[in-house]
């Protein structure tokens, strides 16, 4: 499958974008869960971790549960995900009065990554769909190829040589 109307032009030949590219060498997978807001957030279901609400990825913050002026770090078992009005109402106050639901601890990678398949994804062409293993709703970006659309993109082959 290719991409109508897109091509790619070298000094000597052209062509035109394929849809979908795949690769002969495997990379092996990376098995650290690296600490930030997206991991947090799906380690937490994306659930305030003090009022159990459930909220979109922009309506919620991580929250220091042991404050930093405490001398609380930026660890996986001293962040929780918060919503807004939960972590300003919060503010600097102490873990005795403000206990999260669940204790705050590092995820494993198998969890997340089971959670992450189960909440939906946009990507930019439906020709992608059945290369995805992925549970919940894909949807197709209206936005993305439509920039792209007669469009020629030149390809210097020295860059390619360096």
């Amino acid at each position: 499958e290719y991409y109508d109307g897109i091509s790619i032009r070298a000094a000597h030949e052209s062509f035109m974008l394929p849809a979908i590219v795949m690769t002969l060498d495997m990379k092996k997978p990376q098995y650290k869960v690296e600490l930030c807001d997206t991991n947090i957030f799906l380690r937490d279901n994306y659930q305030c971790q003090y009022c159990g609400e459930f909220y979109p990825k922009s309506n919620l913050s991580f929250d220091h549960w042991i404050p930093r002026k405490e001398g609380g770090k930026t660890t996986w078992t001293n962040i929780v995900t918060a919503c807004r009005p939960c972590n300003h109402r919060k503010g600097t106050q102490n873990q005795t009065r403000w206990q999260p639901r669940q204790l705050p601890k590092k995820p494993d990678r198998r969890i997340l990554e089971q959670r992450a398949r189960r909440r939906p994804i946009v990507v930019p062409d439906a020709a992608w769909i059945p290369y995805l293993s992925w549970k919940a709703p894909v949807q197709v970006s209206q936005t993305f190829m439509s920039s792209f659309r007669d469009t020629e993109i030149f390809i210097d082959e020295e860059e390619l040589s360096e």
